[in-house]
């Protein structure tokens, strides 16, 4: 990156105004060497959205993406979808945007709703409504796969009926409210299609803020600036997290951001923190930060301090509800930041760009930005009435899916601590390994596990030979195809239950197995459980599916360097194929006779294969 470009993307992070959005997207326009991944969006629209694009395409790029835009005419979203031909679908976009406007749905229901006579007039436009838009997402879904964000109907001005609108629960909030509850419940009728919150942001910034009326009428441009922020960013929070851009960790500085004053200096008796203000501040952003936790994220303490001060107020002070049972990595010393940070990450087995680190100092945010670039940095405000909510407002955590393994998450990596005590205790890596009783049980998916096998590929990137993506929706189609089978595997220690940690995904061609996913939660590597599953899965195919002959693909990331030579170390042989062995983006292609190859189940690992 030139230092130019550097320096606006710096101005950006630290200040997200609208025309900083503006000079960044710009720069990045005119950019030649493009080297991110591409990701093709396309807007189907019923108002200008030409607005926010500098806002999306400036989000992408800071969470390492490129974008490619594809704009349908103003209303043309019908005959965009219906035509098989249209350009809307030449374009063969990742995402499609169906960017919808009231008026523009139907200007009589939203702008004279005074004129319908009678209740069965409001009712049957009301369910007209609802039919065209889900006709729409009909239409597209006939023709692709694309993941559809559609959203739903904010409030623009001021009900007709006044005071009177509140009263009743067939007047026009009311039918707008209806409108969007059942979009929701709708939308499940359909794969991939989610729903972008535009009433939601409205009534975050409030309406006279997001809606621009002079614009509206000038150039059918409704958004305010604050408006155009919010919403382009939301729009890219649901593209990353279906790209498996999601945040996992959250790190935490102590003085002045868990409790008010330095411990250090001020003793437990008086640092701020508690009920009443200023500690109330404090304690409400503990509650977010337990929201985090019971949400599945990693919470870890990074703090220059000492050990025994820090860990008094965790134990010892009446307004600490964050308690160290909840914490699954502390480093409190007096080493800087950016070297703690990066010793997490190795503990805790996950990559530094699924960590967000929040601190109140600008110097150390800065010394962190500039370190370790790949971390996410969250600078608390300088008012402590401020902070609760700052994490949460940033959308790193966001997330289209939740089980009872992300609830599981933090006791998974403190039992880690546990094993790694017990590690230092034995002669051997096998000693410790055998030491452990590991127990894998391995099962075809059923209903039950098709969330959390839909989070392992969107989430997986070290252990992932394809690191291919997919929905709950994709998950289950292949659990109900007769061309795929869908494994799983659950692993448990004399620790504890770590859970289903590891997936395969199979798909049958003529008398040829090919494997499509194979992937491996960080939490479950080192202990040659990938070896268990692959052996079984293999005797499976031969033995019960009558298959010799398996393929495998290695699609190289700049995450699963770890995996580059998983096949070749198993018994698999590079394809002789020379047009396929390597192709544009680096993907080998393995092969290998069951016939003529056998799969050892490590001895230390416990098979249950009960119901195969």
């Amino acid at each position: 990156m030139d230092n130019e470009l550097a320096k606006i993307e710096s101005q950006l992070i630290l200040d997200k105004t609208y025309n900083n959005y503006c000079n960044f997207s710009g720069k990045l326009e005119n950019r030649k060497d493009r080297n991110l991944p591409l990701k093709k969006i396309a807007f189907l629209r019923a108002f200008t959205i030409e607005p926010l694009l500098p806002v999306v395409r400036s989000e992408l790029n800071l969470s390492g993406l490129d974008a490619s835009f594809y704009l349908s005419d103003l209303n043309t979203i019908q005959s965009e979808v219906l035509n098989d031909d249209s350009e809307y679908y030449k374009f063969v976009a990742d995402f499609t945007i169906v960017a919808l406007w009231p008026s523009q749905l139907n200007s009589t229901f939203f702008e004279r709703f005074l004129s319908y006579k009678n209740y069965e007039q409001r009712e049957e436009t009301f369910s007209s409504i609802l039919k065209y838009i889900f006709s729409i997402v009909s239409a597209i879904r006939k023709n692709t796969s694309t993941p559809i964000l559609l959203n739903n109907l904010p409030s623009v001005g001021r009900s007709t009926f006044g005071i009177l609108d509140s009263q009743s629960l067939f007047l026009e909030k009311s039918y707008l409210d209806r409108i969007n509850h059942e979009m929701v419940k709708d939308k499940d009728q359909f794969e991939n299609v989610f729903i972008v919150d535009f009433e939601k942001i409205f009534s975050r910034i409030g309406s006279d803020n997001a809606y621009d009326s002079k614009m509206w009428h000038m150039a059918q441009a409704p958004l305010d600036r604050k408006a155009l922020i919010a919403i382009g960013q939301e729009y890219v929070e649901y593209i990353k997290a279906l790209t498996g851009l999601n945040k996992k960790c959250l790190v935490l500085d102590c003085d002045n951001t868990l409790w008010g004053g330095i411990i250090g200096e001020d003793g437990l008796d008086g640092i701020k923190l508690g009920t009443t203000y200023p500690g109330s501040c404090y304690q409400s952003f503990h509650k977010e930060i337990l929201n985090f936790h019971d949400k599945g994220i990693i919470l870890a303490i990074c703090s220059k301090n000492n050990v025994d001060d820090v860990k008094e107020v965790f134990n010892n002070h009446e307004g600490m509800i964050l308690k160290e049972e909840h914490i699954a990595n502390f480093k409190i010393n007096w080493t800087d930041k950016p070297t703690n940070i990066k010793a997490i990450a190795s503990e805790l087995n996950i990559g530094l760009d699924s960590l967000v680190f929040v601190d109140d100092s600008s110097f150390e945010c800065a010394l962190v930005r500039d370190a370790l670039p790949q971390v996410t940095v969250i600078q608390l405000p300088k008012s402590c009435s401020d902070i609760a909510g700052t994490v949460t407002a940033s959308g790193a955590f966001n997330s289209l899916s939740y089980s009872n393994e992300d609830r599981k998450k933090n006791l998974m990596y403190r039992a880690e601590s546990t094993r790694k005590q017990i590690y230092q205790e034995m002669d051997s890596h096998e000693d410790f390994l055998i030491s452990l009783d590991l127990v894998a049980d391995i099962n075809v998916a059923s209903v039950n596990e098709i969330l959390r096998i839909s989070q392992l590929t969107q989430k997986t990137n070290q252990f992932n030979l394809t690191t291919k993506r997919y929905s709950k929706d994709d998950i289950s189609k292949m659990v109900n195809s007769e061309t795929y089978d869908v494994f799983y595997l659950k692993l448990k220690d004399k620790v504890s239950n770590l859970g289903l940690v590891s997936v395969a995904i199979i798909e049958y061609i003529d008398a040829t197995a090919r494997i499509d996913s194979f992937l491996m939660s960080c939490r479950s590597l080192g202990r040659g459980v990938e070896k268990a599953f692959l052996s079984y899965i293999m005797h499976y195919l031969q033995n019960d599916k009558g298959i010799s002959e398996v393929i495998g693909y290695y699609i190289p990331t700049k995450k699963n360097q770890q995996v580059e030579e998983f096949y070749k170390n198993n018994n698999f042989e590079l394809s002789n194929e020379k047009e396929i062995i390597i192709d544009p983006q680096g993907w080998t292609k393995w092969e290998v006779n069951l016939n003529k190859v056998y799969f050892d189940c490590p001895s230390w690992v416990t098979v249950n294969k009960k119901g195969l």
